[in-house]
């Protein structure tokens, strides 16, 4: 057997042989030469290695080898061959098989499947049709005798498997909606067997994946809305929701189904209105959210939520009403002791404060969070100083944001807000714990300082809790000045490398004989670089140091000035940072007059 083995793979190198004949006719000849069973899943490495066992003895024809005992040459076990060269007991040597695997790799598959046209897309659906008819029929015969339709249920789950293929053809999807398969698959979704549902939604995933369907929209949108007439939407989620998780075949189908749905939103994301308006997608989705194990069901069903509600003013709208606020403050609370088991629900949890901070730009959405105490469970979890204060600031700047944040600004400092949020102003974390979360030190930064900003703002006319905040600045020999400075000088000096990087830029442009409209949307570019060079964080450290010097006086912006000097800079560019902040805010009701009307107070004291 070995030396028959060796034969064919030698014979394999020399005649380079295809991998797919290889691999079928060693398996074939391993099937006949070999008493173990036969396994068509054996991979052409574990072939070579291959060791069958030799427990049955060979007999010669007269059966003169059994009576031989196991001294006989002719008859019992033989002693295996082990090459000198280094070879196994089958007589290829570790050179060899490295050879011979290479060369396969190498190789181009010569049995590729051919592409896919209409007739052989024609046979494959009418093929379903027959298998669906069958079935149905013999269902209804027999309803009370499984055994009778189980053949059926087979072949029809088989043949929903061949219409993988569709998934590589999406210019032919417009010859499946003329044939009605997608109206076919949209019913099997409602069948009782579950295996044929879980089918049915891998085979309309794989044919909705995006790199499947980014060179044929037309088809896809054909597809999409041909789904859509079959009230597929509300068919999937139904489905869903009758599938047991608990069964890992049933726990993936609900993955798919979770994963179509984000397909159709890539490629219509107006869908979204439609899928909570329509469905009870949202009502599902609040209630698996609220499982206490977490698992990769519950992570995408957190990322999905998060995309239909983000630049959704209308599904921010029904969000609210369904009073899902309170059930994601709910799912958070958790993380207030604990931290995320793992790096997958790190994500799930920034997802779920993602959600949050999305809803409460729909400003009815903010009464639902302060009647649900949700600034209250912020402020706790700033102080538990656990992984999630990162989402709690990020929610926080949301919701205390001017104007609609004064009544929760409020909350916020009657509930001792300020006692958690001005260490975290004082002090940012380390890069190695804002890089767990996706975050840096520069966002971390520019939440603290947006929240107290907005403290500062929408407390103006307050008595008692404006001067609470205020007195921050001043006690402890104004340390807080001293941190605001080394803000200003860090981000001052980000900015200053950016707008000489940009200023090069312009000149080069201009050298080479760039039209105005060219540099007009070259500057336009050049104030988003800057953003993100931390310009904004900076508008946001001089605006706190502005409202400092009008609310304590003078000698705030003296201190200022003396610190900035020491590190060569001057109070003086604040003049200008906060002209351009003021300049930028868009539409009425801003506080863009505000901020023009502390600049002199910087400037006195110069």
């Amino acid at each position: 057997f070995w030396v028959f083995l060796r034969s064919v793979c030698v014979r394999c190198v020399l005649a380079q042989r295809s991998p797919r004949r290889t691999y079928d006719g060693l398996q074939t000849s391993l099937y006949r030469h070999s008493s173990e069973p036969h396994n068509s899943t054996m991979e052409f490495e574990e072939i070579l290695k291959y060791k069958p066992s030799l427990e049955h003895v060979a007999e010669d024809d007269d059966g003169a080898g059994a009576a031989a005992g196991p001294s006989s040459e002719r008859g019992g076990k033989r002693k295996r061959h082990v090459d000198d060269d280094g070879g196994d007991e089958s007589g290829i040597t570790e050179e060899e098989r490295k050879r011979i695997l290479e060369m396969l790799a190498a190789e181009p598959d010569d049995q590729d499947e051919e592409g896919l046209d209409e007739a052989q897309a024609r046979r494959l659906a009418l093929a379903l049709e027959k298998r669906v008819t069958k079935n149905t029929e013999l269902r209804i015969k027999f309803a009370s005798e499984p055994q009778k339709f189980m053949d059926s249920e087979l072949e029809l789950h088989g043949q929903l498997q061949e219409l993988q293929v569709l998934a590589t053809a999406p210019d032919l999807y417009p010859q499946l909606v003329k044939l009605g398969t997608v109206g076919t698959l949209v019913g099997l979704l409602g069948h009782e067997n579950t295996d044929i549902t879980v089918a049915v939604i891998d085979l309309l995933k794989e044919m909705t994946e995006g790199d499947v369907i980014e060179d044929s929209l037309l088809g896809a949108n054909l597809l999409i809305e041909a789904l859509l007439k079959e009230q597929f939407l509300q068919v999937l989620v139904d489905c869903v929701q009758g599938l047991n998780e608990s069964q890992k075949e049933e726990a993936e189908g609900v993955h798919h189904a979770m994963g179509i749905v984000e397909n159709m939103l890539e490629i219509q994301p107006a869908l979204g209105e439609k899928l909570l308006k329509e469905t009870s997608f949202l009502d599902w989705s609040l209630g698996r959210l609220q499982s206490r194990e977490f698992d990769d069901n519950k992570l995408y069903c957190s990322e999905l939520l998060a995309i239909l509600l983000q630049d959704n003013t209308e599904n921010r709208r029904l969000f609210g009403e369904n009073d899902a606020m309170e059930v994601m403050l709910r799912c958070v609370s958790g993380y207030r002791r604990d931290d995320p088991a793992s790096a997958e629900e790190v994500e799930m949890m920034e997802n779920l404060f993602d959600v949050m901070c999305s809803a409460l730009q729909y400003e009815n959405n903010l009464d639902k969070f302060l009647e649900a105490e949700g600034v209250e469970l912020m402020v706790r979890i700033l102080k538990a100083k656990k992984i999630s204060r990162f989402g709690a600031l990020k929610v926080l700047d949301h919701a205390l944001s001017w104007p609609a944040g004064k009544e929760a600004c409020i909350t916020f400092v009657r509930h001792l807000g300020l006692k958690s949020l001005f260490p975290a102003f004082m002090k940012t974390p380390t890069a190695k714990a804002t890089k767990k979360l996706g975050y840096n030190e520069n966002q971390f930064e520019e939440h603290v300082c947006s929240i107290i900003v907005s403290l500062l703002v929408n407390l103006c006319e307050h008595e008692e809790f404006r001067p609470r905040v205020l007195s921050k600045f001043v006690e402890q020999d104004m340390l807080k000045i001293n941190r605001l400075a080394e803000l200003h000088h860090k981000y001052r000096t980000q900015v200053a490398a950016c707008e000489a990087s940009l200023r090069q830029e312009k000149t080069e442009a201009v050298a080479d004989g760039a039209d105005e409209e060219y540099i007009k949307a070259l500057e336009d570019q050049h104030y988003l670089r800057r953003i993100d060079a931390g310009l904004y964080t900076l508008q946001l450290v001089d605006h706190i140091l502005a409202e400092a010097c009008y609310g304590c006086g003078s000698e705030v912006a003296k201190r200022m000035d003396q610190l900035l000097k020491l590190k060569g800079e001057s109070l003086e560019a604040t003049h200008a940072i906060l002209t351009e902040y003021a300049d930028n805010f868009d539409g009425e009701n801003t506080p863009a007059e505000r901020v023009k009307s502390l600049i002199p107070y910087v400037s006195a004291a110069l």
